[in-house]
């Protein structure tokens, strides 16, 4: 059955232009081993051990783990500023978007969608920051692939769905800041995403969506890869 459609969109804000998210089955946590630094995941070495789906993760372990890399992320610029090596205007812009993150991560009740996404945020607000502070630790990614590390180290296996929103996530953020898309076609874009990925979520609530369904969902995907194709004017390259 085909349910309304709801999503709250989620956008990047222009602070990064100052700079140059199991298959139709389920996503698991492995058990792992990691060497870690302050606040953020190190390199994950996965060992046997059993699997532990992501919705069965505590809202408040994603909360954390996003709150933890956005706080280690803010000083970083705070530091970086003080040293003269950023400019207080690139400070500002992403300090401001830290803070729309962090507001955006306030609920203990955070849906996992949106845990993916806003760890996402983090993710290239990270490694731009890294390319214009080259003397900045590397940036350890939250997710990689359809790995999501979360605080204390362990690896979460994010379904396909999630993975194919990520994606389509990611090429509408390198194209905005390529310039081939607008603010206004970016949050078009991102709002569409989220409302596929509201339903996906609603299908997944009482098991693992059918084969008409994920059908359904795959198609909205493909049909919003085609407007960023589109948009972006890749459809003339």
């Amino acid at each position: 059955m085909r349910i309304s459609k709801l999503g709250i969109p989620s956008t990047l804000a222009a602070a990064l232009f100052y700079f140059a998210l199991s298959s139709a089955h389920a996503d698991s946590v492995t058990t792992t081993t990691t060497t870690t630094t302050t606040d953020q995941p190190g390199t994950v070495v996965t060992s046997p051990g059993g699997t532990v789906y992501l919705r069965t993760a505590s809202p408040t372990v994603l909360v954390k783990t996003i709150e933890s890399r956005r706080a280690n992320i803010a000083k970083q610029i705070d530091d970086a500023c003080a040293r003269g090596d950023i400019t207080d205007k690139q400070a500002a812009g992403l300090q401001r978007e830290l803070k729309r993150i962090a507001a955006e991560n306030s609920s203990t009740e955070i849906s996992y969608p949106a845990a993916v996404m806003l760890a996402q945020d983090l993710d290239l607000i990270g490694s731009q920051y890294g390319t214009v502070v080259t003397t900045a630790p590397a940036y350890v990614p939250i997710i990689e692939g359809s790995h999501f590390t979360v605080v204390d180290g362990q690896v979460l296996e994010l379904d396909d769905l999630s993975v194919r929103r990520a994606g389509l996530e990611t090429r509408i953020t390198k194209d905005l800041l390529r310039g081939r898309l607008t603010d206004a076609q970016a949050a078009d874009l991102r709002a569409k995403l989220a409302v596929i990925g509201a339903e996906a979520a609603a299908y997944q609530a009482d098991g693992t969506p059918d084969f008409k369904e994920s059908k359904h969902l795959y198609s909205d995907f493909d049909k919003v890869a085609s407007q960023i194709d589109h948009m972006a004017g890749k459809e003339n390259n």
